[in-house]
């Protein structure tokens, strides 16, 4: 009862949850200037829907502000920047929600009270120092060694999970298949999440072991149908003529070979099920792999995956890895120079208090 008396006198029905009022406020500022928005579309999608979606608008409190910074805190790839930009966003949906009578004033309390949580927050946040994301290494660069990423025994483990996630949610055996795949390729290729997603047939030369990549699916649309796409992160590459050539570790040619046989009807590697809710292929996974990694008690993120990828390419053979240089490894990763390579993933297999090489 307190809950319609608190939402008696707004313009939106008592049952409406924060993932809702959050999709009409995307759909209400497309106009806004490009970066701004794709920025705050960002943060949406990866951080407010997840930790406060759910929520309904009557019922929105201190504790529905708590859920985001606690979200924040628990996630190990996000630092005080991210930190600041969810609430931000935060910040600025409130705003136009109240405006149009969609939230009540002071919606997660007193300006006292919200000060202190999101101060509190950032405080834990600095102090946060998360065993399984690398340790500064020289300019400043988060540097991985081989310990700080997960093994090939913890890609297969959320490889399943995916899986089984996928099979009860959209009563899908081929996507459950994709999705494993879809893992152990991220381990095996290195590639971001987007890259990986907009990946075709015509992209995947399985004589040579390389995929060829010139784009990546557009994460900052409602709607991929059909499939809509973007230029790499930070990268020349203009078109397919020239592409980013990756290197494929081999144990993951089984994997590859089946998602190239199995591709959808515009020889998308990764179509989306189609009995799902979810509008984009992005929002699918990011769902499916969010679920899975809370089952299998993961904590790193997925983007660990192409760290996993890095360490374990350029260390040796002798220490279980695949022995790439690392100017082999910048350009398949796409990194813009070879100091960044270098700097970001660390090798040390003896100790220093042997003298002698050999």
């Amino acid at each position: 009862m307190a809950d319609v008396e608190r939402g008696g006198n707004l313009n939106i029905d008592e049952g409406t949850t924060w993932d809702v009022l959050l999709a009409k406020w995307v759909e209400e500022h497309d106009d806004l200037r490009e970066g701004t928005f794709l920025v705050r579309k960002s943060v949406i999608d990866a951080l407010l829907i997840p930790s406060i979606g759910e929520v309904m608008i009557v019922r929105t409190s201190r504790a529905t502000l708590a859920k985001l910074i606690d979200h924040c805190l628990h996630n190990t790839s996000i630092g005080v920047s991210r930190y600041e930009s969810a609430l931000t966003t935060l910040k600025v949906v409130t705003k136009w929600a109240i405006q149009r009578e969609y939230l009540m004033r002071e919606p997660f309390g007193t300006m006292e009270e919200v000060t202190e949580a999101i101060s509190a927050g950032r405080k834990r946040i600095r102090n946060l120092r998360p065993n399984n994301m690398g340790e500064v290494g020289p300019h400043g660069v988060i540097a991985y060694s081989r310990e700080d990423v997960p093994t090939w025994g913890e890609v297969t483990k959320l490889a399943k999970t995916v899986a089984s996630v996928v099979r009860d949610a959209d009563r899908d055996a081929v996507a459950a298949r994709r999705a494993a795949a879809a893992v152990r390729l991220a381990a095996g290729t290195g590639l971001r999440e987007c890259e990986l997603l907009g990946l075709t047939v015509d992209d995947v030369d399985l004589v040579r072991g390389f995929v060829n990549l010139w784009r990546q699916v557009d994460r900052y649309v409602k709607s991929d149908l059909p499939r809509k796409y973007a230029p790499l992160k930070g990268s020349n590459v203009q078109d397919k003529s020239s592409p980013q050539k990756v290197h494929v570790w081999k144990k993951v040619k089984n994997d590859l070979e089946y998602l190239v046989k199995n591709a959808g009807p515009s020889g998308e590697l990764f179509p989306k099920p189609s009995d799902t809710d979810c509008s984009t292929i992005v929002s699918w996974w990011e769902r499916r792999t969010k679920v899975a990694r809370e089952t299998a008690q993961i904590s790193w993120p997925m983007h660990m995956l192409r760290h996993h990828y890095g360490s374990y390419s350029t260390a040796s053979r002798e220490e279980g890895g695949m022995g790439l240089s690392y100017a082999t490894v910048q350009k398949s990763m796409g990194h813009k120079n070879l100091k960044t390579t270098m700097d970001k993933y660390i090798h040390s297999v003896r100790s220093e208090h042997d003298g002698w090489v050999a």
